[in-house]
């Protein structure tokens, strides 16, 4: 027995069959097309998040910057303040013992100085640790950006 053989589909059935591949392919592409482009856009706008609470961790850090500018002067001036007090200490103590009473005043205005001082050198060291997070905060926020940016990239890569 021979085998059978199909006869070959005409011109336009074939047409027909490549027409429907044809139209097939480009909605599978169209799809393809509009979720890279939704993504994209899903990842642009993570970006522009980051970089509006970048800016704002920026302002944070800029804030809290001058704050410790000013409690630096602030401890400068009470240094200045000590070292008189200091100076002026020994000064009544060579004078004679009738200063004594001036000098335990001076003694005790001293280590209230001190103790602000030592209030104030406590606060800048909290508020370098503050701008130290601020700073990692900000270096991820900006390593974020950057991966984000490096995928949108990809995607567009791609997707051209």
């Amino acid at each position: 027995m021979g085998r059978y053989q199909k006869s070959k589909p005409s011109k336009k059935v074939r047409a027909k069959t490549e027409k429907i591949r044809e139209e097939r392919r480009q909605r599978w592409q169209q799809q393809q097309q509009q979720a890279q482009e939704e993504t994209i856009e899903t990842l642009a706008l993570g970006v522009e998040e980051l970089v509006v609470k970048l800016e704002e961790k920026e302002k944070e850090l800029e804030e809290v910057m001058d704050h410790e500018i000013e409690l630096a002067e602030e401890v400068m001036v009470l240094d200045g303040k000590k070292e008189g007090l200091q100076v002026e200490l020994l000064r009544e103590k060579k004078w004679n013992e009738v200063q004594k009473d001036i000098a335990a005043r001076e003694r005790h205005q001293a280590y209230k100085l001190d103790n602000e001082l030592r209030s104030m050198r406590i606060s800048i060291s909290n508020r370098d640790d503050h701008i130290n997070a601020y700073r990692e905060t900000i270096r991820s926020l900006r390593e974020q950006v950057g991966e984000r940016d490096r995928q949108i990239r990809e995607l567009r890569r791609t997707q051209g």
